[in-house]
C-alpha cells in the first residue's frame, strides 16, 4: 500500500479554490493502473505508518513545514514538491509517472470531508472537473491532458515561457 500526503491540502490559501497536488494525483493514478497497488491519501493525524511500503509527502506552497513527528520518524517517507526543492521541479526517477495523466479521484474522501466542513459544492466540483497539467518535466515535454469543454486547466509550471510554450498552450 502506498501513502500519499498533500501537505498544502491541510493549509489551503483560499476558501474559493482548492488546488490538489499534481504529483500526488499522478502517483495515485500510476500506482493504481501500472503497479495495481492501492493508494491512500493520508491526513497529518496518521500515526501508524509502518503498513505503507512508501509514503510520498508533497508540498508546493508551504514556506514552513510543521511535519508531524510520526512522519519525521518513519523511514518510508519520501519528501517532494517544490517546497522541499527550493522552488525547482524535480522530475520523477521513473519518467512514466511524469507522463501519467493526473486524475483527482484520490481526493474524493477528502472532498466529502471538505463539503461537510462547509466548502461550497462549486469549489468541490471544480476539483473533480478541472484538468491538471505540467508542461515540462526536465527536458521532457509532457502530453496535454484531456480537457472538458468550458472547464479550467490548472498549469503547475513555475516557468513555462520556454521554447514551444505558446503552441502547447
Amino acid at each position: 500500500m502506498i501513502g500519499l500526503v498533500d501537505y498544502d491540502w491541510f493549509y489551503p490559501s483560499s476558501k474559493d479554490m482548492l488546488i490538489p497536488n499534481l504529483e500526488i494525483m499522478k502517483l495515485a493514478t500510476y500506482y493504481k493502473i501500472e503497479e495495481r497497488t492501492f493508494c491512500r491519501l493520508l491526513s497529518l493525524d496518521e500515526t501508524e505508518l509502518d503498513g505503507y511500503k512508501t509514503i510520498f509527502f508533497f508540498s508546493e506552497l508551504a514556506t514552513e513545514h510543521k511535519i508531524p513527528p510520526a512522519f519525521l520518524r518513519a523511514k518510508n517517507v519520501i519528501y517532494g514538491g517544490t517546497s522541499f526543492t527550493k522552488g525547482k521541479y524535480i522530475p520523477f526517477e521513473n519518467s512514466v509517472i511524469d507522463f501519467t495523466i493526473a486524475k483527482p479521484s484520490i481526493y474524493k474522501e477528502f472532498l466529502k470531508q471538505k463539503y461537510q466542513e462547509g466548502t461550497l459544492t462549486k469549489v468541490i466540483s471544480h476539483v473533480l472537473d478541472d484538468s491538471y497539467y505540467r508542461i515540462h518535466a526536465g527536458n521532457n515535454l509532457l502530453p496535454t491532458p484531456p480537457v472538458i469543454a468550458g472547464k479550467r486547466v490548472i498549469i503547475y509550471d513555475r516557468d513555462f515561457f520556454i521554447t514551444g510554450w505558446k503552441e502547447k498552450i
